[in-house]
Protein backbone atom coordinates (compact mmCIF):
# COMPACT_ATOMS: atom_id res chain seq x y z
CA UNK A 1 0.00 0.00 0.00
CA UNK A 2 1.49 3.34 -0.96
CA UNK A 3 0.82 6.91 -2.02
CA UNK A 4 3.02 9.48 -3.75
CA UNK A 5 2.85 13.29 -3.94
CA UNK A 6 4.64 14.30 -7.14
CA UNK A 7 5.10 18.03 -6.51
CA UNK A 8 6.64 17.30 -3.09
CA UNK A 9 8.55 14.28 -4.37
CA UNK A 10 7.32 12.46 -1.29
CA UNK A 11 5.78 9.06 -0.90
CA UNK A 12 5.04 6.55 1.77
CA UNK A 13 4.40 2.84 1.66
CA UNK A 14 3.52 0.13 4.13
CA UNK A 15 3.85 -3.60 3.68
CA UNK A 16 0.51 -5.31 4.26
CA UNK A 17 -0.25 -8.87 5.28
CA UNK A 18 -0.62 -11.35 2.42
CA UNK A 19 -4.20 -12.11 3.48
CA UNK A 20 -5.49 -8.58 2.84
CA UNK A 21 -7.70 -8.13 -0.21
CA UNK A 22 -6.90 -5.79 -3.08
CA UNK A 23 -10.06 -3.85 -2.19
CA UNK A 24 -8.87 -3.30 1.40
CA UNK A 25 -5.35 -2.41 0.26
CA UNK A 26 -6.69 0.23 -2.16
CA UNK A 27 -9.03 1.60 0.51
CA UNK A 28 -6.15 1.78 3.00
CA UNK A 29 -3.99 3.64 0.47
CA UNK A 30 -6.73 6.24 -0.04
CA UNK A 31 -7.14 6.50 3.74
CA UNK A 32 -3.37 7.07 4.15
CA UNK A 33 -3.46 9.73 1.43
CA UNK A 34 -6.31 11.51 3.22
CA UNK A 35 -4.40 11.43 6.51
CA UNK A 36 -1.42 13.02 4.73
CA UNK A 37 -3.64 15.66 3.08
CA UNK A 38 -5.13 16.67 6.45
CA UNK A 39 -1.66 17.80 7.56
CA UNK A 40 -0.96 19.92 4.47
CA UNK A 41 -1.80 23.53 3.70
CA UNK A 42 -2.65 23.08 0.00
CA UNK A 43 -6.31 23.59 -0.83
CA UNK A 44 -6.68 21.31 -3.85
CA UNK A 45 -5.86 17.61 -4.09
CA UNK A 46 -6.46 14.88 -6.62
CA UNK A 47 -6.38 11.23 -5.61
CA UNK A 48 -5.95 8.83 -8.51
CA UNK A 49 -6.58 5.12 -8.09
CA UNK A 50 -6.72 2.23 -10.52
CA UNK A 51 -9.46 0.50 -8.54
CA UNK A 52 -12.92 1.94 -9.14
CA UNK A 53 -14.55 -0.65 -6.90
CA UNK A 54 -13.46 1.33 -3.83
CA UNK A 55 -14.83 4.53 -5.39
CA UNK A 56 -18.11 2.79 -6.24
CA UNK A 57 -18.34 1.56 -2.64
CA UNK A 58 -17.99 5.16 -1.46
CA UNK A 59 -20.60 6.41 -3.94
CA UNK A 60 -23.07 3.69 -2.91
CA UNK A 61 -22.22 3.79 0.79
CA UNK A 62 -24.99 2.94 3.22
CA UNK A 63 -24.13 1.94 6.76
CA UNK A 64 -25.10 -1.60 7.76
CA UNK A 65 -23.76 -4.47 9.85
CA UNK A 66 -21.84 -5.65 6.77
CA UNK A 67 -20.14 -2.31 6.08
CA UNK A 68 -16.40 -2.55 5.51
CA UNK A 69 -14.73 -0.60 8.34
CA UNK A 70 -12.23 1.02 5.97
CA UNK A 71 -15.07 2.31 3.74
CA UNK A 72 -16.81 3.69 6.83
CA UNK A 73 -13.61 5.55 7.79
CA UNK A 74 -13.18 6.84 4.24
CA UNK A 75 -16.78 8.06 4.12
CA UNK A 76 -16.28 9.99 7.35
CA UNK A 77 -13.03 11.51 6.03
CA UNK A 78 -14.67 12.57 2.75
CA UNK A 79 -17.54 14.15 4.69
CA UNK A 80 -15.09 16.18 6.78
CA UNK A 81 -13.29 17.39 3.64
CA UNK A 82 -16.57 18.51 2.12
CA UNK A 83 -17.35 20.52 5.26
CA UNK A 84 -13.94 22.23 5.22
CA UNK A 85 -12.39 24.41 2.54
CA UNK A 86 -10.13 21.70 1.15
CA UNK A 87 -11.13 20.60 -2.36
CA UNK A 88 -10.66 16.91 -2.97
CA UNK A 89 -11.28 15.02 -6.20
CA UNK A 90 -10.75 11.39 -6.91
CA UNK A 91 -10.87 9.34 -10.06
CA UNK A 92 -10.15 5.85 -11.29
CA UNK A 93 -10.49 3.71 -14.38
CA UNK A 94 -12.82 0.84 -15.12
CA UNK A 95 -11.29 -2.58 -15.75
CA UNK A 96 -11.37 -3.89 -19.30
Amino acid sequence: MAYYVSHLKFGQGVKLKKEISIFSAEALAITAALEFIKKQSNQFWLIITDNTIVLKALDNYKFSANTNFIILKLDISFTIFLEETTKLNYCGHFPI
